[in-house]
């Protein structure tokens, strides 16, 4: 997963006669995450980014969703803190690893070392699909 801060603007010209709005929902517009998931044999799943949002459900309304125009390989969710949590934690597994495999055969999982993917729950979930987690050391 990727921390990254979003800009204003962006000026495509020296001079700044050329500048391309970016959309951001109401709330805090410095950052995002965006978590990126690619297989062995270089399959690529769609990127999802989590926005960071001032709405009391933590949820980004329907509505603003629609005006994005976001393409289909994009999954936008959004959270208070526009970090990964644990409701994501599920939809992902959900997502990208529904069922459990044969069991001879085990999926590899890297990660980065983040609080969300060490919670039990969470690592039954992994286990019950038969996916080893491997967290990348701090650093």
């Amino acid at each position: 997963m990727i921390r990254m801060v979003i800009i204003g603007k962006k000026t495509l010209s020296p001079k700044g006669v050329k500048q391309v709005p970016v959309k951001h929902p109401q709330g805090d517009k410095e950052g995002m995450t965006i978590n990126l998931t690619i297989k062995a044999d270089g399959t690529k799943f769609p990127a999802e980014i989590i926005f960071k949002t001032a709405a009391k459900s933590g949820k980004l309304a329907d509505s603003y969703l629609k005006k994005l125009n976001a393409p289909s390989n994009l999954v936008i969710f959004s959270a208070k803190k526009a970090w990964w949590n644990q409701e994501i934690e599920k939809d992902y597994h959900n997502m990208h690893l529904p069922a459990p495999v044969e069991k001879d055969q085990m999926t590899v999982l890297f990660r980065d070392q983040f609080s969300v993917q060490k919670m039990d729950e969470n690592v039954d979930s992994l286990e019950w699909r038969n996916v080893q987690q491997i967290l990348i050391p701090l650093g």
